[in-house]
């Protein structure tokens, strides 16, 4: 029997934080943490199509990148362990203080399981990634400078993406047998991240609203960038490679992205704009998937399997081609002597 990869995640134990109003300041009739989570969700949504996070969906992530994944992780919650318990010893207020305390011990817990699981003896052997390195640099600047409703302002956007990612990936997974569905399972509750949204939200008039977006929107960009070891988001489809409702192709510039929607449709969007530049025109339709097939091909397919609307250029000659979101927003295969053989824009 095959052993779950990890602990579960001290993202999902928050201590309830006492303290604070009980009515939440809103601007525009938005509570602050409603703000926050609008201001990042673009980031939150590339997060979900970086190759760790598919490849959690899909089940094919390599185990060694995982595996890499989950110690630099057990580092970052090792340094964050440290940060909790700076601020246990100066937080002046008694309930953040009685919570730092709590979190500290429960990011002990976690790492010392992983440090034993992982066989790491000495955490400060272990080189983190320059990118993770940064993160945890900010989040202490934080702690510095900010006062301590800042530093739980720059802890909720972590423990708010594994919960939405978790749920964004529930009931779409590709097989039954996937190894990594443990993680999805584990971080579907957002008990966690309403504990924290809830304090700061209560605590708003202690806060300059600007600077906590702009704090948490740094530290969702920390997260990007953490789960984007892996890959940051697919820039070409090659044979094999399909599309799930939801799923996207980006091109390298970002400026453009090609999504197989819900309801069917294949589109391209200007990122800047989110104006439709191309679409298949197959809306309406029992979304499936649309798959690079090994002929050179680009089929969207029914739920039945039943193609729908292809690329129409196929043959054993074009097999190994790709197909590419340019940065001009034009979709194109190349066969593999890079000759476009199709392309949206005529």
């Amino acid at each position: 029997m095959l052993q779950k990869l990890s602990f579960r995640s001290p993202r999902q134990f928050v201590p309830e934080i006492a303290g604070g109003t009980t009515e939440f300041l809103k601007v525009d009739g938005k509570r602050l943490s409603t703000l926050m989570w609008e201001s990042a969700k673009p980031i939150a949504e590339k997060t979900l199509q970086t190759c760790h996070i598919q490849g959690i969906k899909y089940g094919d992530l390599d185990p060694n990148h995982y595996g890499f994944y989950t110690v630099q992780d057990a580092i970052y919650c090792y340094q964050t362990t440290e940060q909790y318990r700076i601020l246990a010893e100066t937080a002046t207020d008694a309930n953040i203080k009685e919570f730092a305390e709590e979190r500290q011990k429960s990011y002990e817990r976690y790492t010392k399981n992983l440090f034993d699981n992982w066989c790491i003896e000495d955490p400060n052997s272990i080189k983190l990634s320059p990118e993770l390195q940064k993160y945890i640099n900010y989040k202490s600047e934080i702690l510095k400078s900010h006062s301590s409703a800042y530093f739980i302002v720059s802890n909720i956007p972590c423990v708010r993406l594994w919960t939405w990612l978790a749920n964004q990936l529930q009931n779409r997974l590709v097989g039954a047998a996937n190894l990594y569905s443990f993680w999805i399972q584990d971080n579907l509750s957002d008990k966690s991240a309403l504990t924290l949204e809830d304090f700061v939200d209560k605590n708003a008039h202690a806060l300059d609203i600007n600077e906590a977006i702009a704090v948490y929107k740094r530290c969702m960009e920390g997260e990007f960038e953490f789960f984007a070891l892996a890959g940051k988001v697919r820039y070409f489809l090659q044979e094999g490679d399909f599309l799930l409702p939801g799923d996207r192709l980006f091109s390298e510039n970002e400026s453009y992205q090609l999504i197989y929607q819900g309801d069917g449709n294949l589109v391209v969007y200007d990122s800047s704009n989110g104006k439709a530049i191309w679409a298949s025109n197959t809306q309406g339709t029992y979304a499936w998937r649309t798959y690079m097939q090994d002929d050179g091909n680009f089929v969207v397919y029914t739920d039945h399997a039943k193609p729908i609307w292809s690329s129409g250029v196929y043959g054993s000659q074009y097999k190994g081609s790709k197909l590419f979101l340019k940065n001009d927003g034009n979709l194109v295969i190349y066969d593999t002597s890079k000759n476009p053989i199709w392309q949206s824009k005529n």
